[in-house]
């Protein structure tokens, strides 16, 4: 079922890129947004140094965690309570008991999965090829544009 809603997904995507090209060529125009978004994030880190903000608070955060050891203290609490009443091990028997089950159900939809999977895998291969043709014909059309402006 899902190789189907795959094959849908290629299938659409394929027809989209092509009216889109036909019409709007959206997807240049998303990607020259982006370029130009990054370059501003660029810019204004380079102008108010939002990264070397970030970089101090976190070294704020770990000179203050050194001073007070609130992590260490949290572990060492951890692991004398775990020690004290046996936490650990009752957890451990919970899950082994219900892994048992998880595994059993998994390994079942494993084979039928894999099953149907098999049936499937053909037609998505084929869909990846026409893909990636769709798209190497495109870069191609986009790399002849390119050049017959220096011609």
């Amino acid at each position: 079922m899902i190789f189907r809603f795959i094959k849908q997904m290629a299938n659409s995507y394929i027809a989209a890129r092509e009216w889109d090209l036909k019409n709007y060529n959206l997807v240049s125009k998303a990607m020259d947004v982006a370029g130009y978004a990054f370059n501003k994030f660029t810019q204004i880190d380079e102008k108010y140094g939002v990264q070397q903000v970030f970089i101090s608070l976190i070294n704020k955060i770990q000179s203050f965690d050194q001073k007070h050891e609130i992590i260490s203290s949290a572990t060492s609490k951890t692991k004398s309570f775990d020690e004290k009443y046996n936490v650990r091990e009752y957890v451990d028997k919970v899950m082994e008991n219900g892994k048992i089950k998880i595994i059993s159900q998994k390994v079942n939809e494993t084979v039928w999965n894999t099953w149907n999977t098999m049936e499937y895998v053909e037609e998505i291969g084929q869909q990846i090829n026409e893909i990636k043709q769709f798209e190497q014909n495109q870069k191609e059309l986009k790399d002849g544009d390119d050049t017959e402006g220096y011609e």
